[in-house]
């Protein structure tokens, strides 16, 4: 009879030590990525355009598209210092390449 319990504790130890640490599957849920980027920004006709509206008081510098303003001024190219009727300052603008524009205050 010893010999039947120690086969059965061995085959109960054996289920106990498979369920403990057997293997498991888990699925793992996959992502998808959109990288489909759209080139027309603006408009439908994908033409890129700036405006700021009348109403709107800027204070300080502005650069959107290549287009500078100051203090609510539009800045055209080429001029590259342009002295604030608001405050005085005075703003030295480098024209570049490619809508590229720094402005740097003097």
């Amino acid at each position: 009879m010893g010999v039947w319990r120690v086969v059965l504790f061995l085959l109960l130890f054996g289920l106990l030590v498979n369920v403990s640490f057997g293997e498991t599957d888990v699925d793992e849920p996959k992502f998808d990525v959109d990288t489909d980027i759209s080139d027309s920004v603006g408009s439908e006709d994908g033409e890129n355009s700036a405006a700021i509206g009348n109403d709107v008081e800027i204070t300080g510098v502005a650069i959107i598209n290549g287009s500078v303003w100051i203090d609510g001024v539009k800045i055209h190219k080429p001029q590259s210092v342009y002295t604030s009727r608001k405050n005085g300052k005075i703003y030295r603008i480098r024209w570049g390449s490619n809508d590229n524009v720094s402005v740097a205050e003097e």
